[in-house]
């Protein structure tokens, strides 16, 4: 018998997953802001929302056990940008604000849901809270395994200080990691390892921090923000730094 060994492109219908585009952003996604105190945090979690308004169309709801303190996520509470916030995280909560979204009588409505330095709030490990976050953060993009959720209706922003301490589960379903602030060259090394493919064909550390170098210049707020999905390595949301050939 004969066979046709060749690879082939399968053809799928992207509109049933209900995706958007504003570049150099595809939603759903899943981005993580990570930086120290005073990195810019804030800044740059208040611009994607600002940026991204045409997608979400005020449809944000914030969680941060931190709001009060934070002059410029307030501001956006004071200017009615946000939909919703509050103040502390529970897989309840979760739960509640996906059956809403549900309840949204327009089906190509989408939502970003902001975590901004949630971690000490979130389930500890191997219990079934944990166990139930780590399935949602998988299956996000579907709903996050919600009974009647819908395709591509929820991406999620993470703002954190410790990169280390997120779950593996958070890690692997990035799309988006921006890096603020400064960082020590063992702190460097540490990314270059992990994400060296996203700045170079090498894929080497010397290559991940020259372009970290290169995202820095001109202002000490630029930051470095990997696109885990294209291979790409961009300076803030704007000037490409490095794209992998096709």
């Amino acid at each position: 018998m004969d066979k046709n060994l060749k690879i082939q492109v399968i053809e799928i219908d992207e509109s049933k997953f209900n995706k958007a585009e504003l570049d150099p952003f595809v939603f759903p996604s899943l981005t993580i802001l990570n930086g120290t105190v005073a990195s810019g945090k804030s800044t740059v979690c208040s611009n994607f929302i600002r940026i991204t308004e045409p997608v979400f169309e005020g449809n944000v709801i914030l969680i941060s056990p931190t709001i009060k303190n934070d002059p410029i996520l307030l501001k956006l509470i004071e200017e009615e940008v946000i939909l919703e916030y509050y103040e502390n995280y529970s897989n309840d909560l979760l739960q509640n604000l996906m059956k809403i979204i549900q309840e949204d009588p327009d089906e190509k409505s989408k939502y970003l849901i902001v975590f901004d330095d949630i971690l000490s709030q979130l389930p500890k490990t191997n219990t079934r809270d944990a166990r139930w976050f780590d399935s949602f953060i998988s299956t996000y993009r579907h709903g996050g395994n919600m009974s009647g959720a819908r395709e591509g209706s929820v991406s999620l922003l993470f703002s954190t200080q410790y990169y280390n301490e997120l779950t593996p589960t958070l890690k692997l379903n990035c799309s988006y990691l921006c890096l603020l602030g400064k960082y020590s060259l063992k702190r460097l090394n540490y990314f270059g390892e992990l994400f060296g493919v996203f700045t170079s064909e090498s894929g080497s550390i010397e290559d991940f921090v020259s372009v970290y170098n290169q995202a820095k210049e001109g202002n000490p707020y630029n930051f470095l923000m990997l696109d885990l999905r294209k291979i790409r390595a961009l300076q803030n949301f704007e000037k490409i730094l490095y794209e992998r050939k096709n």
